[in-house]
């Protein structure tokens, strides 16, 4: 009841300002229409009734809660402060301890006053004088008998007009009433005195129905209602009052705005003789000459219809009264009692807060990790992190400190809880709020488990208690003793009242940073980066370096060196600058090096300076290029020209338009390697020990691949013999230059390292342990079965890797009949590709998983285990693409949050990846390495769990736009990575994005537009968001490292029959037909084939035909297409529609006849009648057409 009263008091006070505010409206705008007047007394009434109140910084409103019950419960002589009770001196008077659970103690520590839980602490006095408690019943009392004069009111007044006489509907006569008014909530009912003047009845009708089209029936008495809560505020009074002027005001302006003078004079008449005096306040009826009737007169008598823009104005200041007046000003933010904690991850570099949210959490401690000591009063200290209690918030580092009796109330144990604070590597921390020593932050109950089973708890209420007070450090827990000891197994602690602490790294951000490219022992390009935003003027250099070497931990500076010229320059125009440290130095050994500079910071006269690093390393191997590389950088060549390491004066040229390199000194330029094909890589390294650098490469020639060196020092050009039908290659692995041996299908057969005598020439040697190691480490493994997936992530990465080197342990041979049987039939093959890091493995198995050979072998081995190897194809294979979908529409495009909180796999009928690996640019080329396709289910699964728990404040942003979808996804930026999902039960395309270390999300209510790929751009508008949350940003990083896609073969979504062959003088045919197309053979004295339609289908068909002596056939208003098809002429039917003056369009058309020229007659797809299902079965019909196979004796 106090708390209720204490919530009424503080409504009615913001109320009141709202009154008083009008009231001020109602003196400056006399002239403005009463219907204005009677819609701010509806805020009032608004503010009233609603508990709560939106938080704005354009309050006016003093304080959204002047009482709390906190300083209600406050006694004339004692205050509280931190657990002591205060005179008003400050003297402390009774003292309290958190573990009494709010009971006040004499000195000697006995219970001198029991508090129920809930009820603060006060002394003796406050207890014996609650004038809170008096002044609640006070209202009660008022509130009821408020109500209970209506009810007698009400009750009298429908007695007096029982008889009432019918005049007309919804018009009575009464005798025993004095003015007209009107009577009744539901059905209103006009009531007019019998001695009326005939002349006034028509004015009265009007203005009484005038308040029956207003509803004034209704707010009349809910205004008496509020008053009746709110009887203690002489102000609500006041504003009752004016609201029944207003009303009866306003609807006098409704009768008389079209009236003439003298029609307003009768009116004014009407009121005089209907005007009764009537002192006491009434919630109904609403009489005619009941209030005001002097004021009222005079305003019908003055009435002018408003101006326009006194009425605009009137509006506007009723908008700004209700936004100030209705809405409180901003609480302060609570403070934690872990300030300290939160003030030392903000002080240290490298981190800031980026929220704040309270949850609860449950701690459990087993109760094994307790010794008997901390059941003593000197208690136990476990080490930091040594008990780590398990918690429903798993990423805060928090852990037991200290358990043992309490010095105050031995009766409880007093558990100490800390958190690990010297790195704060991971995003969060979990604290306790600083609540009082009451409500909802004291509220802790414990659940001891009595068995050696975790579910048979037994829960004690009020057997524990929450000390948030520890100096910032932690919190403390205090349990009965006797309640720890009855605990067989755990104690749980159930905090309902904590802080997540949410934080990120914070990275120092310099205005200018610098990177290097083409690192060489000789030389680097320096690019420069500016910050904009953190740069203003211009920021002048010179061209002075300096290189420091990395020595254990410490960096020992070398050398010095200038660039070109040693003067001053724009930074901004040095983004790209070659040095080249050669001559001042010469040749850096192997090793880690740093490049540093000392760069203006800022601009003007005397500019602050800042020293920046780029850090980089000189391997025993330079790669000058190398197209097998995984790096896009470098698979092209850095520059045209390199310096020969270790041969002053001599330099390398790479020729393109000759395929050849050149050894290039002052006095000539001599080819030393060439091909009539291209040179796939070429490293520098000293394979000799005599200082200068072999010229490694790659060469591939018409007939194979080569490796050859150069060695510039002896002049002589050595190559590695391949052995018989296999190649050798080079590559770079761990600072080392390997040879890779693979057969004629690209298959790794061995490994080996490169090495160069003078007399024995090359030699292939064992690989060191390091590099041997990464000859078994996979990056990848790709499966093949009509549906390409490329499987990288973790999990199913080690299944399938489990599962291989199972099969190696269990094989057993194949019969020569079996791999016949199971190689003749190709289509249905499934291939696992396992790729190493030096190389690639190829095993292929047929469809049912029997049998397993490596690619490009003719023996084989019997699976021992298909039904793995087929569930796991199965799994990795199974891509989000065309499924079904259930569920109803639960989001919209402007509320991503919303389709976030509800979306799942059943809403998606199709996701897609895409990521763009690298983008590279070498002179005038450039590309872009990507990889994009269907997303696999299990991953779909991931991404919708993260995305079910975004809150609605991660979102930002929404704004719309016309760009292109498949640009949002494809969009080429290096780290770019977007997934993108088709919502039918929403009817929605949802794109996420990683773009610039951002998270971004598109939605797009265009479905039709997405899914045509042959452009994408969204007719309808857009929105974009972006998204701040960690999680997700971490699962579309880790996707991006290693894109798990899958990419469908033409038709993968079908079964298939069996192929059908048809031969005819010299030619064949070789068809396969989805599985439910039904097939029929037919000749006549024209042309024979194979015609076939989808099973159900009973009109038309697809003839596949061959016609000895040629096909005709007339046809009108057609566009014939004409070209080369699989190796003959064709040419293809179409209606003339298909052209237009906006180009032609033969996607969607449905042609009559497709024909091939073979030479020995025509080969002719016909659709025989079947213009009908063509359109529906278009998708089908082209993918049968893909695997359709012809050929002609004469070119077997």
């Amino acid at each position: 009841m106090e708390a209720l009263f204490l919530k009424l008091v503080n409504m009615s006070i913001t109320a009141s300002w709202l009154v008083l505010a009008i009231l001020v409206v109602r003196l400056l705008f006399k002239k403005a229409p009463k219907w204005i007047l009677c819609l701010l007394w509806g805020l009032v009434a608004f503010r009233l009734v609603c508990p709560f109140s939106i938080e704005s910084g354009l309050s006016l409103i003093p304080d959204a809660e002047l009482l709390s019950q906190e300083s209600a419960y406050t006694s004339e002589t004692g205050k509280q402060a931190h657990g002591e009770i205060l005179d008003s001196e400050g003297n402390v008077i009774v003292q309290r301890h958190p573990a009494t659970n709010g009971d006040i103690l004499d000195s000697e520590g006995n219970v001198i006053v029991e508090i129920q839980e809930g009820i603060r602490v006060y002394p003796e006095e406050a207890q014996t004088h609650n004038w809170l408690h008096f002044l609640s019943r006070i209202w009660l009392v008022g509130f009821v008998a408020m109500l209970a004069y209506t009810a007698v009111s009400y009750y009298l007044l429908k007695q007096k007009v029982a008889t009432a006489i019918p005049l007309k509907r919804g018009i009575k006569q009464c005798e025993y009433v004095d003015s007209p008014f009107v009577l009744g909530i539901i059905r209103p009912v006009i009531y007019l005195p019998f001695d009326m003047a005939e002349a006034d009845c028509a004015y009265v009708i009007a203005h009484e129905k005038a308040h029956i089209r207003r509803r004034d029936h209704w707010w009349k008495p809910l205004g008496f209602l509020l008053l009746s809560v709110y009887w203690f505020n002489p102000v609500l009074w006041v504003a009752y009052i004016l609201l029944c002027r207003d009303i009866e005001a306003a609807c006098d302006e409704k009768v008389i705005q079209d009236m003439e003078k003298d029609e307003r004079r009768a009116y004014s008449t009407a009121l005089l003789n209907c005007s009764i005096h009537r002192r006491r306040i009434a919630a109904c009826p609403l009489a005619f000459g009941e209030t005001g009737v002097k004021a009222r007169v005079k305003s019908v008598m003055n009435y002018k219809k408003p101006a326009f823009w006194v009425i605009l104005i009137a509006l506007i200041v009723s908008v700004i009264v209700a936004v100030c007046f209705l809405t409180n000003p901003k609480t302060k933010e609570e403070e934690t009692s872990g300030y300290d904690l939160i003030e030392m991850v903000t002080s240290q570099d490298g981190y800031s807060i980026v929220s704040q949210e309270r949850t609860k959490i449950n701690l459990v401690i087993e109760k094994s990790k307790l010794p008997e000591d901390c059941y003593t009063l000197k208690g136990h200290t476990f080490e930091v992190m040594e008990v780590n209690p398990y918690q429903t918030f798993a990423d805060n580092k928090l852990y037991l400190k200290h358990v043992g009796m309490d010095e105050v109330r031995p009766e409880y144990l007093r558990f100490t809880f800390a958190f690990q604070t010297d790195t704060l590597e991971k995003e969060n921390l979990l604290l306790p709020y600083d609540v009082d020593l009451v409500g909802n932050g004291f509220v802790c109950n414990v659940e001891v488990n009595q068995e050696e089973v975790w579910d048979n708890q037994k829960t004690y209420k009020n057997a524990a208690y929450f000390d948030p007070v520890t100096n910032g450090e932690g919190f403390c827990v205090l349990v009965k003793k006797e309640v720890c000891e009855a605990a067989g197994h755990h104690i749980a602690f159930m905090l309902n009242d904590m802080n997540r602490l949410t934080y990120e790294t914070r990275t120092a951000v310099s205005p200018v940073t610098i990177s290097l490219e083409n690192v060489r022992p000789t030389g680097a390009t320096i690019l420069f980066h500016q910050n904009k935003d953190l740069i203003d003027g211009k920021l002048l250099c010179d061209y002075s370096y300096f290189i420091q070497k990395k020595e254990k931990d410490d960096w020992t500076t070398l050398f010095s060196f200038t660039g070109p010229e040693n003067q001053s320059y724009d930074i901004a125009l040095l983004h790209h600058n070659g040095v080249d440290w050669k001559q001042q130095y010469g040749m850096l050994p192997v090793g880690s090096y740093r490049l540093g500079k000392v760069i203006p910071i800022t601009s003007g006269e005397n500019p602050e300076y800042e020293t920046v690093y780029a850090e980089f390393s000189i391997d025993k191997v330079y790669t000058w290029f190398d197209d097998y590389s995984g790096s896009v950088d470098e698979r092209s060549p850095k520059s045209d020209v390199v310096d020969l390491f270790g041969m002053d004066g001599a330099s390398l040229s790479y020729q393109t338009a000759e395929n050849a390199i050149h050894f290039v000194t002052s006095e000539s330029s001599t080819p030393i390697i060439s091909t009539d094909v291209w040179i796939r890589s070429i490293f520098l390294t000293d394979l000799t020990g005599d200082g200068i650098s072999e010229v490694c490469a790659t060469v591939q020639t018409t007939a194979d691949l080569r490796v050859q060196v150069y060695d510039a020092a002896q002049k002589k050009l050595h190559e590695l013999q391949n052995p018989e039908n296999a190649y050798y290659t080079l590559t770079k692995k761990e600072d080392r230059l390997c040879v890779v041996l693979k057969d004629a299908v690209s298959n790794v057969l061995d490994y080996g390292q490169l090495s160069l005598h003078s007399e024995k020439g090359l030699e292939i040697r064992e690989l060191d342990p390091e590099v041997l190691a990464l000859t078994k480490q996979v990056i990848c493994v790709d499966v093949d079965n009509r549906k390409h997936a490329c499987v990288s992530l973790p999990d199913p990465l080690s299944t399938v890797l489990n599962l291989l080197r199972n099969l190696e342990q269990s094989v057993q041979p194949a019969s020569p009949e079996q791999m016949v049987k199971a190689q003749t039939n190709t289509f249905d093959h499934v291939y696992f590709t396992v790729n190493y890091e030096l190389g690639k493995k190829i095993v292929g198995f047929t469809e049912d998983f029997n049998l397993v050979w490596e690619y490009g072998s003719s023996e084989g081995y019997l699976v021992p285990n298909p039904e793995d190897f087929r569930a796991f194809a199965d799994f990795v294979t199974d891509g989000v693409r065309n499924k079904e979908t259930s569920g109803e529409p639960f989001a919209t495009v402007d509320a991503p949050w919303d389709w976030c909180a509800g979306v799942n796999e059943n809403a998606i009928s199709t996701a897609e990846i895409y990521a763009c690996l690298d983008v590279y640019s070498y002179g005038s080329t450039s590309g872009v390495s990507s990889t994009n396709g269907n997303l696999p289910a299990d991953i779909l699964r991931k991404l919708t769990g993260i995305l079910n728990q975004l809150p609605q404040d991660a979102f930002s942003g929404g704004s719309l736009t016309q760009s292109d979808y498949r640009w949002f996804l494809q969009e080429q930026i290096e780290g770019t990575c977007a997934i993108s999902v088709v919502d039918n039960v929403n009817q929605l395309a949802v794109a996420v994005r990683l773009y610039k270390g951002y998270v971004e999300m598109i939605l797009t209510e265009d479905l039709d537009n997405v899914l045509e790929r042959t452009h994408g751009y969204l007719k309808t508008p857009a929105a974009i968001w972006r998204i701040e949350n960690t999680e997700l940003r971490a699962f579309l990083e880790s996707v991006r490292e290693n894109p798990p896609v899958i990419n469908y073969s033409v038709g993968a979504e079908y079964e298939w029959q069996d192929p059908v062959e048809f031969t005819k003088d010299g030619f064949t045919l070789k068809l396969r037909l989805i599985e439910d197309w039904v097939i029929e053979q037919v000749a006549d004295s024209s042309s024979s084939g194979i015609r076939c339609r989808p099973e159900g289908i009973t009109d038309g068909w697809i003839y596949f035909s061959f016609w000895p002596n040629g096909y005709s056939v007339e046809e009108e208003d057609r566009y014939y297409s004409e070209g080369q098809s699989r190796g003959f002429p064709s040419k293809t039917s179409y209606p003339s529609s298909v052209k237009s003056p906006e180009g032609l369009d033969t996607r969607n058309a449905v042609w009559s006849y497709r024909s091939y020229d073979t030479g020995i007659g025509d080969y002719v797809i016909i659709n025989d009648g079947a213009d009908n299902w063509f359109p529906q079965y278009q998708d089908q019909i082209s993918d049968i057409l893909t695997y359709m196979n012809i050929s002609v004796e004469s070119q077997k």
